[in-house]
């Protein structure tokens, strides 16, 4: 029992100090409380306080912007009022000077200012347009000069052709040629050319051996000028040099339709007939050119070279003289009595009047195959043989001249001089062969009669050169039986 009121004593005891602190913390909780709710008044104070003194800040700027709104709206209210002042005096000054006044004001306006954009267009243009004239003007300078030069050239070879009866082929001389072949190769075909700028065109472009060309600027000058024979004279030389024969005969056909008269087409003629192996028709033409003009040389060379081809050398001889009397510098003419003389075995005058058109034109390889022919058959080998050099040294580039290989051949066959190679050479042209020159075809028969006569006494030369001869003789027969059909 003492010890249940022991314990009990002792538990009173020690809920003495929980309960005096239950009490302590009691009273805390009412001042906590106490406190917490004088801190919310104070805030709703401060809140109150803050709205006030917004309220008042905000009443400040509103009235300062009421203030500066109305200060703002008097100032547009002036300006209206400026505004309407001045169009008001613009009013009315439109009704003093009226519309009509104003409107030229801006007519006159826009008109200076489009005439300004105007003169400076044109300016523009004008400063574009002079430099495009000047360079025009530029080039059609230059080809005038051109033109001025080359038709200077033309006449110059008009002046030393002297007159119109003339074939120009081996007449021009190499510098001649030289200066033409330049200026026909730097100058293109112009529409500025008349008649006789195409006309002397084409001969100058026949006189170098471009006859395709010549052709073309003959057919110029017909379009330039119709009725005129000599355009068509010479175009019909030029299918002569081509051995376009029918084309020929057409064009001269032609020529002497439009003149009847016209020696030079009948003497063009005439060299067609005679290409074509119609000996007694080229006579005929080649007289009439010359009864139509007896000044000209031509017709007689070309009269006494059908005369050759009909065997009848003293003719011949008569009208190469003739010729002769006209050009004392012909060389046709020259080479021409030359084999009329051989032809009649005499030598000594033939080749005369080879080395005499030799002299006239150191290159014509024509001379020299005659020349080294003559010699041969005066039975002068070696002097033969250094013709035949001389010759072969003016061949051009990849030419080969069979009758140089033929003459070469048996030459050195004579001369019993390593011919083997010479023979290989000539074989080989000859397999490359369809014509000979009609020159060497007229002289052929004088070849055999040298076989005949000549001094050789050993055979086998002697069958070895009419070996060689009668190959020759079977390219002359194949091409005359292509004349005749």
């Amino acid at each position: 029992m003492k010890f249940l009121n022991f314990v009990l004593f002792g538990l009173l005891i020690l809920c003495l100090p929980f309960s005096l602190m239950l009490g302590q913390t009691k009273d805390d909780s009412l001042k906590i409380k106490t406190l917490q709710e004088r801190i919310d008044q104070l805030n709703r104070e401060k809140q109150e306080l803050n709205l006030k003194r917004l309220e008042e800040n905000l009443d400040i700027k509103l009235q300062t912007q009421k203030e500066e709104l109305i200060l703002r709206t008097d100032n547009i209210d002036s300006r209206i009022n400026s505004y309407l002042g001045i169009g008001g005096f613009l009013i009315l000054i439109i009704s003093i000077v009226g519309l009509r006044t104003i409107g030229k004001w801006v007519k006159q306006t826009i008109e200076n200012q489009a005439r300004n954009k105007v003169e400076e267009l044109e300016k523009t243009f004008d400063e574009r347009a002079k430099a495009l004239i000047d360079k025009k003007l530029e080039e059609l300078t230059k080809g005038i000069l051109e033109i001025e030069e080359f038709t200077n050239d033309l006449k110059a070879i008009r002046n030393q052709l002297k007159t119109k009866n003339i074939i120009i082929d081996e007449t021009l001389n190499e510098e001649t040629v030289k200066i033409l072949r330049e200026k026909l190769e730097g100058i293109k075909q112009d529409s500025r050319y008349f008649y006789e700028d195409w006309l002397y065109k084409g001969v100058a472009e026949h006189g170098v051996g471009k006859y395709r060309e010549a052709i073309k600027s003959f057919n110029k000058a017909i379009e330039k000028k119709k009725g005129m024979p000599e355009a068509y004279s010479r175009k019909g030389l030029a299918y002569y040099k081509l051995e376009e024969y029918d084309n020929a005969l057409e064009c001269l056909a032609k020529a002497l339709e439009i003149d009847p008269d016209y020696a030079f087409a009948h003497n063009a003629k005439g060299l067609v007939y005679l290409q074509l192996g119609d000996y007694d028709e080229a006579i005929k033409c080649h007289t009439k050119a010359i009864e139509l003009d007896h000044s000209a040389k031509w017709p007689f060379e070309n009269r006494g070279y059908a005369y050759l081809h009909r065997r009848e050398y003293d003719k011949a001889i008569k009208d190469f003289n003739e010729a002769l009397k006209k050009d004392n510098k012909f060389l046709n003419a020259y080479r021409d009595r030359g084999l009329a003389y051989e032809m009649l075995k005499q030598y000594d005058k033939a080749e005369e009047d080879l080395k005499e058109a030799i002299k006239i034109n150191p290159r014509s390889i024509k001379s020299f195959e005659i020349l080294s022919k003559i010699q041969i058959a005066k039975q002068e080998y070696k002097v033969a043989l250094e013709t035949i050099r001389n010759a072969n040294e003016l061949l051009t580039d990849g030419e080969e001249r069979v009758i140089l290989y033929y003459l070469n051949c048996i030459v050195r066959k004579i001369l019993k001089d390593e011919s083997a190679n010479a023979e290989e050479k000539f074989k080989r042209v000859v397999s490359k062969t369809n014509s000979l020159p009609r020159y060497f075809v007229i002289t052929m028969g004088s070849i055999e009669n040298w076989l005949k006569e000549s001094s050789l006494e050993d055979q086998e030369t002697k069958r070895f050169v009419a070996e060689k001869t009668n190959i020759l003789k079977k390219i002359i027969n194949m091409n005359e039986l292509v004349l005749q059909r």
